[in-house]
């Protein structure tokens, strides 16, 4: 399973940053611009957003949702989650709960050992146990395979090709003679390819995404030895 997830995750990430340099490249070529200032604000913007992303995200669940990170779980539910840490080399993540009847579970963080997982208090009323603890192993997976690290790197190439198609757009010349509307017309070319580019590569991400969704179902039967338990929490 790990070997299929890292083979569909390269090919994914040569594709979507393989479509991102052939645009560089291409720009390069066409025009004399100063791209390194997009480039390197892109790459920024991601940095900082995968910093403090899970710090903002904790304010967030405690000031709006009232979650709490030190409620206590049910027995069975934190040795669930210790057996899979100890398994798959992982630290304990913080569990933060929410009182809501609405049964819901989600994780964020930046590896698999400073990740949060959020679950509400449906989840415990309307599953069984069986199927609470496939819902966690589901969330666990994602930890546990680095989703967030690698689709927050992947979003750096659709990000970096919007932000040349919004900068190319956005810019106009204040000179109306044939050589400057001649290069207006080059830079909305390019515009547009970065555009298409863009598409193209926001399938790439939905693909990879669904992907490590379905990883992280194999993840959850394999922990739980029970696989329909995933299944029928989904469809109750």
């Amino acid at each position: 399973m790990k070997n299929r997830l890292t083979s569909i995750s390269i090919l994914t990430m040569t594709g979507l940053f393989g479509l991102l340099t052939v645009f560089l490249i291409f720009l390069f070529w066409i025009l004399d611009w100063p791209i390194l200032y997009a480039l390197l604000g892109s790459i920024a913007g991601l940095i900082i957003q995968f910093l403090i992303g899970p710090w903002l995200t904790d304010l967030n669940m405690k000031w709006i949702y009232k979650a709490k990170f030190d409620s206590q779980l049910p027995e069975y539910m934190t040795d669930f989650i210790s057996d899979v840490c100890e398994k798959n080399n992982m630290k304990m993540p913080r569990v933060g709960y929410i009182d809501d009847g609405a049964p819901n579970a989600f994780t964020y963080g930046r590896t698999k050992n400073d990740a949060r997982v959020i679950l509400t208090r449906g989840i415990f009323e309307l599953l069984d146990e069986e199927e609470a603890k496939a819902v966690v192993a589901h969330e666990l997976g994602h930890a546990a395979h680095y989703d967030i690290l690698i689709m927050t790197v992947a979003q750096l190439a659709p990000m970096v090709l919007y932000s040349f198609y919004q900068a190319c757009f956005s810019t106009k010349s204040t000179r109306h003679d044939k050589e400057s509307r001649n290069g207006e017309g080059a830079v909305k070319l390019i515009g547009i390819i970065a555009y298409i580019l863009y598409i193209i590569s926001q399938y790439l991400i939905l693909w990879l995404s669904r992907t490590r969704e379905y990883m992280a179902d194999a993840f959850s039967a394999e922990s739980t030895h029970n696989p329909n338990a995933l299944s029928s929490a989904l469809v109750g």
